[in-house]
């Protein structure tokens, strides 16, 4: 669906308007990460619309990570294979590879 609208109250106004729209959520992105041969780490930031890739972090503990993979954002989540690691967390990067925002790095189960 890309837009659903409808009118409100006695409203009964049938134009629409759209505008360009850019968004950088006030939370950090969401991550999830599954633990087997090959670790899955996904990531997501629901409603950041200038995320063009994810950086994976991975370390042997939460305050010593370094970047262990990378994958384009795909819709809404991103799963990325990793080799196992104690734990993880991910960097949601723009176009140009700058840092938008960082999750918090988890063990995955």
């Amino acid at each position: 669906m890309v837009l659903d609208g409808h009118f409100v109250g006695t409203n009964a106004n049938y134009r629409v308007y759209c505008f360009p729209w850019s968004a950088k959520p006030g939370y950090r992105p969401a991550i999830a990460a599954s633990a087997g041969k090959q670790d899955t780490v996904y990531a997501s930031w629901n409603g950041a619309t200038y995320v063009a890739s994810w950086r994976v972090l991975g370390g042997s503990a939460a305050n010593h990570l370094a970047p262990v993979a990378s994958a384009a954002n795909r819709a809404f989540e991103t799963s990325i294979p990793i080799t196992p690691r104690p734990y993880v967390e991910v960097q949601a990067l723009d176009s140009a590879g700058h840092v938008l925002g960082t999750s918090q790095a988890v063990q995955p189960r």
